[in-house]
């Protein structure tokens, strides 16, 4: 390629960039929540967590209908920690770096109603129980999508994240977080995620039936984990829908567990009313298998240990509705057994309410209470947070 060609070649390239910077979208959130929270019923030893953030954000479209793009976020976070005690109170405050997404992506139409996506970057990525992983990563997605079939395809590394904002777990079910460091932004573990998944929309009389398949490995991880998963949703009748499915997990192929889900939403025909019941099974070490481990960690109850969704077994209910315009109402509760071995132990129950008002589309602010009323006194908590978010 001679001099003139790679002059001609970079004045196009400079011209596309400067028209699509140009088309660029830029967005700014602001956010503040307030929460004080108590635990194991000690109501004189309140905790209080004090958080602020900036997120800026930019999107810039390559083509005229916005299909092919690029966006990034970052995040500065702000947070202040309390703890008040009858001998001692500690104070922590800490900065946070972030950059949550960084993607390009690219989406065509092909033939008969198909289309392929394609994204490379950083961004959020979710197996389909949303439980055993669901957070950000370094990777490449592609799929495929059809009236009666969908595939895709995802692999991803989490070495470049930052501990402080992400929290998954080694085989064992261990903390990978890094909470305690000083740093804004401390690198994670380095681990390999793959994962496939496919799909056969409105296979018989509208039910939907999804498969995938999860792989976890870790360099200083002692076992790899693989994951396979089976989905069904649909219709049951008017305004009633399920969603179920089941997960093998397996560790070097040697333990298994299982994680089992299943909810029914009902919407009814009254301010935008929705009533939901769920149930979850995730196995301890009972039978013939051990107790389920997944790779993202989250909190599976309200409980002041946060205890992972493992053996545990917890039926709930929830009901939303808008009682008025800009107005969103919602209240949950739920019972908790501990299921370590062959029998069930109670845990206790929580309850949760939650109330948000969006008086405009750049503003939102929401109140929210949660109780765990446990069996064992140490496991209870309550807590109250208020949360603004402004977009500009």
């Amino acid at each position: 390629m001679n001099k003139r060609t790679r002059n001609i070649i970079s004045a196009i390239a400079l011209v596309i960039l400067l028209q699509s910077a140009n088309a660029a979208e830029t967005n700014f959130i602001l956010s503040d929540s307030t929460g004080i929270k108590f635990n194991s019923g000690k109501f004189s030893e309140p905790v209080l967590k004090q958080k602020e953030s900036l997120s800026p954000s930019i999107k810039i479209p390559f083509t005229q209908d916005g299909t092919v793009y690029f966006v990034t976020e970052a995040q500065v976070e702000h947070t202040f920690d309390a703890t008040f005690k009858s001998s001692n109170n500690t104070l922590d405050n800490s900065i946070t770096l972030d950059l949550p997404l960084f993607k390009a992506a690219a989406a065509f139409d092909v033939q008969n109603g198909a289309s392929v996506l394609a994204a490379a970057g950083r961004f959020s990525v979710s197996d389909l129980t949303a439980v055993i992983l669901s957070q950000s990563a370094d990777g490449i997605f592609a799929s495929f999508d059809s009236p009666r079939f969908t595939a895709s395809a995802y692999a991803g590394f989490t070495g470049l994240l930052n501990a402080r904002t992400v929290s998954f777990t080694d085989s064992a079910g261990t903390d990978l977080s890094d909470n305690t460091s000083s740093s804004p932004y401390t690198l994670a573990d380095p681990y390999t995620l793959i994962m496939l998944s496919c799909g056969m929309p409105y296979l018989v009389f509208n039910q939907s039936l999804s498969l995938e398949t999860l792989a976890v490995f870790g360099p200083n991880d002692g076992k790899s984990r693989i994951y396979a998963t089976v989905g069904l949703n649909g219709p049951l009748a008017q305004s009633v829908f399920y969603s179920a499915s089941t997960t093998l997990g397996a560790k070097n192929f040697e333990e298994f567990s299982n994680l089992s889900m299943m909810s029914v939403e009902f919407y009814p025909d009254f301010l935008d009313s929705r009533a939901v019941f769920s149930a979850e099974y995730a196995s301890g070490n009972n039978g013939g298998l051990s107790a389920f481990t997944a790779f993202t960690k989250s909190a599976a109850t309200l409980a002041a240990d946060e205890p992972a969704h493992s053996a545990i077994l917890k039926c709930g209910a929830s009901y939303s509705l808008c009682p008025q315009d800009k107005v969103f109402c919602q209240l949950g509760s739920g019972v908790i057994f501990k299921v370590p071995g062959n029998s069930a132990e109670y845990s206790g129950i929580q309850i949760q309410g939650l109330v948000k008002y969006q008086p405009f589309t750049d503003l939102s602010i929401s109140f929210s209470i949660e109780s765990y009323l446990a069996d064992k006194k140490e496991e209870d908590r309550t807590s109250a947070t208020f949360f603004a978010s402004l977009a500009f």
